[in-house]
Formats: structure tokens, sequence, C-alpha cells
């Protein structure tokens, strides 16, 4: 389960990153920001609310076969997968929570729930630097994935 949830973070990381919001991003006419905003809302609740559990039980599960590794190559692989998923954890909490999620956050309730004015340079400035961050966070995840596999193949 721990290499799956983990590939399917890497996969759903990258795909929504660089595929579907990039290209979002730069279509022409332009989207207004509004949508963006609501769509950037609804990405990040459902990752909180999911990413948290899949990352910590996964966590678990690779500190658990490390544990009970026999050969000490596949303990350090699964320790290194252990650490990297810990490793995206702390990426979104110290680079993206603070800088972009939240700004984006407050600018949502602006514009769709205070009817207020935000620069769309600035929703599209934060939007495109969340991309490539989330981007980022999918490559940790899919390095921890390649770990946890060659420690289990090993």
């Amino acid at each position: 389960m721990d290499a799956l949830t983990a590939t399917e973070s890497s996969g759903a990381g990258i795909t929504l990153s660089f595929w579907s919001l990039f290209s979002a991003l730069s279509a022409t006419p332009p989207i207004p920001s509004g949508p963006f905003l609501a769509f950037f809302e609804n990405v990040y609740y459902v990752g909180k609310n999911t990413a948290i559990p899949v990352v910590s039980i996964s966590t678990l599960a690779y500190l658990y076969l490390a544990h009970m590794a026999v050969v000490p190559g596949n303990r350090a692989w699964c320790y290194a997968a252990a650490a990297f998923l810990l490793g995206a954890w702390a990426y979104t909490r110290l680079l993206m929570r603070e800088q972009l999620n939240k700004p984006l956050l407050e600018m949502r309730k602006r514009v769709n729930q205070d009817h207020k004015q935000v620069s769309e340079k600035e929703v599209m400035d934060l939007l495109r630097t969340w991309t490539w961050f989330n981007l980022g966070r999918g490559v940790v995840f899919m390095v921890a994935f390649l770990c946890g596999v060659v420690g289990l193949a090993v």
C-alpha cells in the first residue's frame, strides 16, 4: 500500500501542477482569478484532508519494513523512503504554507465571499509559483516511492 500511495501522490502532484494547472494559467483568453482561486481552495482542502493520513500511514509502513528488514540494504532504503515522505511534509509546511497557501486562501475569500477585487497578476504569479512548488513536492514523493521499491526489491 505504501508504495502505491507514494506513487499516486507523486503522479497526482506532477500531473496537477505541470500539465493541468500550468496549461490553464497560460490559456488565451486568460481565465479570471475567481475560478482559479476556487479550484485552488478545493485542491488544497482535498490534499490537506487526505495527504496527512496517507503520508503518515506510508511513513509508518516504511519504518516498520525497515525495522523488520533482515538485509541491511533493505533497511537503509526503507528508512530513506520514510525520510523522503517526512521531507515532503516538511517541504509543504516550511516552503508552501505561509508563502503560498495562506495568501491564496485569503485571496479566494476576498474574491468569492467578500466580492472584492484582487490583483489578477498577483493571483496568477502566486498560482504559477504554487504550481512549480507542487511539482517539486511531487518529485520528493516520487523519490520516496523509488527508495521504497528498491528497499523492497533488494
